[in-house]
C-alpha cells in the first residue's frame, strides 16, 4: 500500500530537536540498499531518523513502508544533536542471505571528573577537601535485526536485539 511523505511514522517516533529542524532535510540518504524482489524494493537509510522502502519497478515507484531506527543510545545524544553525521556511530547493512536488515550502534561516552562534596557542614568548614575522581571513557556496540519483509507497520518493536559488548569484556 502506497504512503505519502505526510503519513510517515518518524517525526512521532523519532523527531528531531528542534534545533535541528531547520538545517536537516526530511530525509538524508547515508547508503542505499538493494532487497529485490520481483517490485524491485530498494531501502534508502537515514541513519538518523530510519528507512524508507521504495518499490522502483512499479509505475510510478511508491514508497511502501517507512521504517524508523531504535532510538540513539542515551550518550549518543548530544553527539548527534551536534555533531551532525551519525556515519561515526551508527550503520545498517543486509543479511548475507537478504532475509535480515542489520542495524549497529556505537554508544561512547569520555572520561569525567566525578566530584565527592564533604559529607557534612562540619566538614565543609573544617576545609576536609572534596574527593575528586575520574570515571575512565569508554564504549558499547549493540546491534538489532530486523525481518525482511517486516512484520509491523513500521514500529521499534519490529527490531530484534542481537548482541550487546562494551570494551571492559575485551
Amino acid at each position: 500500500m502506497p504512503m505519502s511523505v505526510d503519513e510517515l511514522v518518524r517525526d512521532k517516533l523519532v523527531p528531531l530537536p528542534d534545533s535541528l529542524v531547520c538545517k536537516k532535510r526530511y530525509h538524508e540518504t547515508a547508503k542505499t540498499i538493494t532487497l529485490g524482489g520481483e517490485r524491485g524494493t530498494v531501502a534508502w537509510v537515514d541513519l538518523w531518523r530510519g528507512i524508507l522502502l521504495c518499490d522502483v519497478l512499479v509505475e510510478p515507484p511508491v514508497i511502501v513502508q517507512d521504517i524508523p531506527l531504535p532510538v540513539p543510545a542515551r550518550e549518543n545524544w548530544g553527539r548527534l544533536l551536534w555533531q551532525l553525521d551519525p556515519n561515526y556511530i551508527r550503520d545498517v547493512a543486509m543479511s548475507r542471505h537478504k532475509d535480515t536488515i542489520k542495524y549497529i550502534e556505537m554508544e561512547i561516552w569520555t572520561p569525567r571528573m566525578l566530584h565527592k562534596d564533604p559529607d557534612s557542614y562540619l566538614d565543609w568548614v573544617r576545609c576536609k577537601p572534596s574527593v575528586t575522581q575520574v570515571a575512565p571513557g569508554g564504549w558499547k556496540a549493540k546491534t538489532w535485526s530486523l525481518a525482511i519483509p517486516p512484520v509491523g507497520a513500521g514500529s521499534f518493536a519490529d527490531w530484534q536485539p542481537d548482541c550487546e559488548i562494551g570494551v571492559e569484556h575485551l
